[in-house]
């Protein structure tokens, strides 16, 4: 494995994700999934497969590992999914939730013993261009989940009711004005990848108390 990881690091991947399971052997119980992201400059001595740690030795690690990890994501799936769909399943299901549940996306995976479809969560952020209040610099107003194997590729279509411009004007209400709206596309509010300008037009619209706040990402292959 530290190979494959120093193989990686040459190659120009630097955020490295670590993912293994603990659950797959046991008849009963949720099958449980961590990734971790490390400082691969500064390796921790002592790290290696846990069923040749001691408990003891195994405890510390832990605190250590938490202590110097840049992010780490949990994905769980419990006994109802796992007879529904089968343990492997269950399990890259596991991995997946532990990738979308770290903080920031990682440039490459690594996983023992397991094929993992790569996971991707695009995201739709809206900056109001000129607005009659203060805004915030971008907004999020949608998300997805994606999962491609090597060599696939998929369309996101991101659908935004225009409600969802609103914002709390002057008087107190709320309400959606015309202008312009510059949509941003990307893996996170820092790592934004399309953007696109959109005008709205129509008179200044005030909103009731049934206004939509949902979004809508769906995945065509």
């Amino acid at each position: 494995m530290l190979r494959h990881e120093q193989e990686l690091v040459a190659a120009g991947y630097i955020t490295l994700a670590g993912i293994d399971e603990a659950g797959r052997g046991p008849l009963a119980g949720p099958v449980v999934a961590a990734a971790v992201i490390l400082p691969w400059s500064y390796p921790i001595p002592g790290v290696r497969d846990s069923k040749t740690v001691r408990p003891h030795e195994r405890e510390r690690l832990y605190y250590e590992i938490v202590g110097r990890a840049s992010a780490i994501g949990l994905g769980v799936v419990d006994v109802g999914d796992i007879d529904r769909i089968n343990i492997f399943r269950a399990t890259v299901k596991a991995m997946e939730q532990a990738v979308i549940c770290l903080n920031g996306e990682p440039d490459a995976v690594l996983v023992d013993a397991v094929t993992l479809p790569g996971v991707a969560v695009p995201q739709l952020y809206v900056r109001d261009v000129l607005a009659a209040v203060v805004r915030p610099v971008k907004e999020l107003k949608g998300f997805g989940r994606v999962a491609l194997r090597a060599g696939e590729s998929a369309r996101v279509t991101f659908e935004v009711p225009t409600d969802m411009l609103c914002f709390t004007g002057p008087n107190g209400r709320r309400i959606v004005e015309p202008g312009e709206f510059e949509l941003q596309v990307g893996a996170s509010s820092a790592d934004v990848r399309l953007r696109a300008t959109v005008t709205l037009t129509g008179p200044v619209r005030e909103l009731g108390g049934q206004w939509r706040m949902e979004s809508r990402c769906t995945v065509g292959r």
